[in-house]
């Protein structure tokens, strides 16, 4: 039994085609695929930047008195 998923994808330096994590739940290790690639030449994909973890560290930082009742508020609370 054939089963077909589709998806764009854009081709990486180093020839290798990236799977969306969406559809690497429908593929099992050592299973049989027939893949097929289509070129589209009328309009070039743009490849998404890498987010880089931890560009924020130490940028950002939480008060003390963060959990601690607004003045604005009270009147609403109790």
């Amino acid at each position: 039994m054939l089963h077909t998923i589709e998806f764009s994808t854009i081709l990486s330096d180093n020839q290798h085609i990236d799977i969306p994590t969406n559809f690497r739940s429908q593929l099992k290790a050592n299973q049989a695929v027939r893949v097929s690639v289509v070129i589209d030449e009328t309009k070039p994909m743009e490849r998404k930047k890498e987010r880089k973890l931890g560009t924020l560290a130490g940028k950002l930082s939480i008060p003390d008195d963060f959990d601690e009742p607004l003045d604005d508020l009270k009147e609403y609370m109790y």
